[in-house]
């Protein structure tokens, strides 16, 4: 669970390509993000409704997809 920030950090490194969706409980794309050239990224996703969401995160060689649980 999260109160509406997100830290990715671990993923970031040595993947010059990382973009992320954020899709609600529906499958309807919240946001979306491609990474910059930082060691960590951040999400704010305070401004979402609370609810259950899904992180998706594509590298050049991997895709990876989380359950978030926004709770406030």
């Amino acid at each position: 669970p999260t109160n509406g920030v997100i830290n990715i950090v671990s993923i970031l490194n040595n993947n010059p390509s990382l973009s992320i969706e954020l899709y609600d409980n529906f499958g309807r794309r919240a946001s979306f993000t491609k990474k910059q050239d930082k060691e960590s990224l951040q999400l704010n996703l305070t401004n979402h409704p609370t609810g259950i969401y899904f992180l998706k995160m594509r590298t050049s060689d991997n895709l990876f997809t989380r359950k978030i649980l926004l709770n406030r």
